[in-house]
């Protein structure tokens, strides 16, 4: 299940720190909750650097129960700052879907983490890694492989060895634990990742748009 957060609307009215009214949201969530989308939507005079820090060190030490993304981050230097800082790279999305795009908040993952990041960000809600071997933006069809098994394989059976095989999904099976480990992604499931995406008010499992 999923939440939603509205950071202005939570600040407004309130005499507390960003910080705290997300804790108190946090502490108000049912145990089903998660992911929660942090809409930043017009905080940039709301929150200070060492407000938006306090705020990641929360996200850290939560996550994964619940994971976070933030999403309409329009100026996002002191989340990214303190993303790289305190080492929890954040999703941030363009809008409260995914077509709005996203970028890395913090160390931007590379090669392949890339790859397998953004297809979960775009085609996938959730997948494994032998789901992932089998997209063909990620391995393609008609790679050939010259690996010792597929070349016996070829050998017997005369067909051309091409496409996934056995060692790409076990690759990718370690590069995902080691993103969910450095907190790119979630594991929702044993073997089971998904990309914390966004969500609307409405979609929402639970959501905190007010104080």
């Amino acid at each position: 299940m999923n939440a939603y957060l509205n950071l202005k609307a939570l600040l407004e009215g309130a005499e507390a720190r960003a910080t705290d009214v997300v804790q108190a949201a946090l502490d108000e969530m049912p145990p089903t909750i998660f992911a929660v989308t942090l809409d930043l939507d017009a905080t940039k005079d709301l929150v200070s650097s060492a407000e938006a820090e306090a705020v990641v060190q929360v996200i850290r030490d939560r996550w994964p129960h619940p994971a976070f993304c933030l999403a309409r981050c329009h100026d996002p230097g002191a989340w990214s700052r303190a993303a790289a800082r305190l080492s929890q790279p954040l999703l941030a999305w363009g809008a409260l879907v995914r077509q709005g795009g996203y970028h890395v908040l913090g160390r931007a993952p590379t090669g392949t983490y890339a790859v397998l990041l953004r297809a979960l960000c775009y085609r996938h809600e959730r997948a494994t890694a032998d789901q992932l071997a089998r997209d063909p933006e990620i391995v393609s069809p008609h790679k050939m492989n010259h690996d010792a098994h597929s070349l016996m394989e070829y050998a017997r059976t005369g067909r051309p060895p091409l496409g996934p095989t056995l060692a790409d999904s076990d690759s990718f099976s370690n590069d995902l634990r080691n993103m969910a480990r450095q907190r790119y992604i979630q594991q929702i499931t044993p073997g089971v990742y998904r990309a914390v995406a966004p969500v609307s008010p409405n979609a929402a499992a639970f959501a905190r748009v007010s104080k």
